[in-house]
């Protein structure tokens, strides 16, 4: 075969191959309405995927199932075989997920704020001679952080205006 004829079929492969590549790794960005390539979109997935279960592990929440780990090149490889739209909705899906979490820290806050006021609210009691008695009116913190942690928040609001109430009162 002639060079000039080798050349051209060279080229010809090149273009065929560069064709098919492109073809085969552009999806849709479905936010944007602009081509991206299979590369970015799912290691824009694999990335999110991660940040969410160690979201999840943080805050506590406990939501398990196959697509719930940290493993990047699992979320990654699986997204490469994906339907182009199938990873952004399993994306939303834990995102969905971990907006219904309360995230234990929340919960932890709310609990030390209760103890705290608690503790306060029985040295008050003590400090001006209230004479309060009963399980309210300890200055053990623990005691008052677990049980806050037995019972919903509106409960804990009822106790500290209960005893605030009662030091108003006798002040």
């Amino acid at each position: 075969m002639p060079k000039r004829n080798r050349i051209v079929v060279v080229w010809s492969i090149i273009a065929v191959l560069g064709a098919t590549s492109g073809a085969a790794h552009a999806a849709e960005d479905l936010s944007g309405g602009r081509m991206e390539s299979n590369e970015k979109r799912c290691h824009r997935y694999a990335e999110t995927g991660v940040r969410q279960q160690m979201n999840n592990l943080r805050d506590q929440c406990g939501i398990q199932g196959g697509e719930w780990h940290t493993d990047y090149a699992d979320h990654y490889t699986w997204c490469l075989t994906a339907p182009p739209e199938e990873p952004a909705s399993e994306n939303s899906k834990r995102n969905e997920l971990l907006d219904q979490c309360q995230p234990a820290a929340a919960a932890d806050q709310r609990c030390h704020d209760y103890a705290r006021t608690g503790v306060k609210q029985a040295q008050d009691n003590f400090r001006f001679e209230c004479g309060h008695r009963g399980g309210a009116w300890h200055h053990n913190y623990m005691a008052h952080h677990d049980w806050c942690e037995t019972v919903d928040e509106a409960r804990t609001d009822e106790e500290i205006a209960m005893r605030a109430d009662l030091l108003a009162s006798c002040r």
